[in-house]
């Protein structure tokens, strides 16, 4: 998401923690409920920082108390990494005949083997699909130790932390993406798209990537939900097939896999913030399945919103207090035209056949988070890039 979130225009720095504009935050913990169950949504960042600043009282007792967690991608586990990079390298490779310095202007290719730092031969850079690039680019040239706190105290990334509380706990940890499907949601950015991207990406400095990235992850510490959905509108709006590919439609699956086990109660779903906000974030396609969600505010505090009553304008204080009408309007004006069908009728199954059903749903998402094993791909990016054993 960072790399993404790179190539929109930075939008300044947020405001000091205990400010006037950081007095109402509230923790990113949202309270889901439905037929007496509840399951909390957790937003992240995917760097390193304090685990028990970020989540408050409540998002700890929530936490501790989940019987099941979901990340997106369990950065505890070898298998799961060795597939993720398995999975990129393979698909990161342009075709033969096709070259990444044809796509970019002379003076941005010029650019690329100076922010790699050496580190990646040209004829090796040449050979990457744009979106390989983006992706990697931060990893590789970015300078370390960037954030509010990062570099002074040095913390396991929020989402590995996660899991590693989970797992204390005994709660039992699921990915809400395969490493095939996370890689595929960037590797479906198309040509174009990830050229000018990355465009964008080099023709600014890496000092002001740096102020960037101490802006957003300030205003995560700060709860400051207004930079972090200002910082949202403005991928959605500028980077609108990239907001598709990695947040919108993830988030379409991710609420199909959620259901089978919401029902439940007691799961603690973590993703990254972007994917919380907006019309087609979870918070509001969770809504839309009769779901109750409701920003918690802290032990023994009110929740957001009134059963069963919403406001039409935002509310203060409240996660839609951040979602402004210049996100709203601007997702109206650049939305494509959709004509609206009529859903198809279907036969209600009885309450035994849905069980049955959703059992199976479950063991084939159960398998399908143990993929096979793979040699490394034989390939230019993959003998240059891919770790040694």
């Amino acid at each position: 998401m960072l790399a993404a979130t790179l190539a929109s225009p930075p939008g300044g720095a947020p405001p000091e923690p205990g400010s006037a504009a950081a007095a109402h935050a509230a923790p990113l913990l949202w309270r889901v409920e439905k037929g007496g169950r509840t399951s909390h949504l957790f937003g992240t960042v995917h760097v390193g920082l304090d685990l028990d600043a970020a989540l408050h009282d409540a998002g700890r007792v929530a936490l501790d108390d989940a019987k099941r967690v979901f990340v997106e991608f369990d950065l505890t586990s070898p298998a799961a990494i060795v597939a993720l990079v398995y999975d990129a390298l393979a698909r990161g490779e342009l075709p033969r005949g096709r070259s990444l310095r044809t796509l970019l202007r002379p003076e941005t290719w010029n650019r690329l083997p100076a922010r790699y730092k050496g580190r990646v031969p040209p004829a090796t850079l040449d050979r990457m699909e744009p979106w390989f690039a983006v992706l990697t680019l931060p990893l590789v040239a970015a300078p370390g130790g960037t954030g509010a706190g990062v570099s002074r105290r040095p913390a396991p990334i929020l989402d590995a932390a996660i899991v590693a509380r989970a797992k204390a706990h005994g709660a039992r940890v699921m990915a809400l993406d395969t490493p095939l499907e996370g890689i595929e949601a960037f590797s479906a950015i198309g040509r174009k798209e990830g050229a000018r991207m990355l465009e964008q990406l080099l023709a600014t400095d890496v000092e002001s990537q740096r102020h960037e990235i101490e802006g957003l992850i300030g205003a995560y510490v700060s709860d400051d939900d207004r930079h972090l959905v200002k910082a949202f509108g403005r991928l959605w709006r500028r980077e609108p097939a990239v907001a598709e590919q990695i947040l919108f439609r993830r988030n379409e699956r991710w609420c199909e896999r959620l259901a089978l086990w919401l029902g439940d109660g007691g799961v603690f779903v973590a993703a990254g913030t972007f994917h919380m906000f907006g019309d087609r974030g979870l918070v509001e396609l969770l809504r839309r399945r009769g779901y109750r969600v409701e920003r918690v505010r802290g032990l023994g505090a009110e929740p957001s919103e009134s059963p069963g009553e919403r406001e039409p304008a935002v509310a203060a204080g409240a996660v839609e207090d951040a979602l402004d009408a210049r996100v709203h309007a601007a997702q109206r004006d650049l939305a494509p035209a959709r004509v609206e069908e009529p859903p198809p009728v279907r036969a209600e199954p009885a309450p035994v056949q849905r069980a049955r059903r959703r059992d199976r749903e479950r063991e084939q998402h159960d398998e399908s988070e143990h993929g096979a094993h793979h040699p490394w791909p034989r390939s230019c990016i993959s003998a240059t890039i891919a770790p040694r054993a």
